[in-house]
């Protein structure tokens, strides 16, 4: 509950324009803390409930458009969330392209991977889809069981291959080659699903 509420606090953040809040700059800042069970599956909640606003606004020119102003005094005016550069007032020019939005979100989803480094200390060097790959090749119980329950919670909208087509088959060949080798039930009913 309290995952859905702070994704859904950061899209009214947004939608109502709020001076001083840069919703680019939140977003690229959503990181993973946790290590317990419960606190990942938490994130996970959290991260589909970004994931699927950045997937609504991706896929479609005119929601990302409509869905990023509103009227003011009659007149049109866009979010100050999505600047190319932050400031207030807001010049027009200054709202992101769609374009440069899908641009980002295909970054945020390659660092969606990174995030997974937090569930294993010693991969903290890696980065991008590599330190997903190297928690769950640990083998070590919690690192690979986490990294999965998040992965369950966003599946919906991680990985798409219209966002990044090498993400998919990248954690398909690592979950099957864990899959062969892992003798734990648990884990392996848990990596099937």
């Amino acid at each position: 509950m309290d995952a859905d509420f702070c994704a859904q606090f950061i899209k009214i953040l947004h939608t109502q324009g709020t001076p001083g809040f840069h919703t680019l700059a939140c977003y690229n800042k959503v990181i993973l803390f946790s290590c317990s069970e419960y606190e990942a599956r938490n994130h996970g909640r959290f991260l589909l409930g970004v994931l699927s606003d950045l997937h609504k606004w991706h896929s479609e020119e005119q929601t990302y458009i409509q869905d990023n102003r509103s009227r003011l005094g009659g007149k049109a005016v866009f979010h100050t969330g999505f600047q190319s550069q932050y400031r207030l007032p807001m010049p027009p020019e200054n709202f992101l392209k769609w374009s440069a939005f899908q641009k980002i979100v295909r970054k945020w989803h390659k660092k969606i991977s990174m995030v997974m480094t937090f569930f294993s200390y010693y991969s903290a060097r890696l980065t991008g889809i590599q330190a997903f790959i190297e928690c769950i090749q640990t083998g070590e119980f919690m690192h690979v069981y986490n990294a999965i329950i998040v992965l369950k919670e966003i599946l919906p909208y991680f990985p798409l291959s219209a966002v990044s087509q090498e993400t998919g088959p990248q954690l398909d060949k690592v979950m099957d080659q864990f899959l062969e080798k892992e003798e734990r039930g648990d884990l392996k009913i848990l990596g099937r699903a």
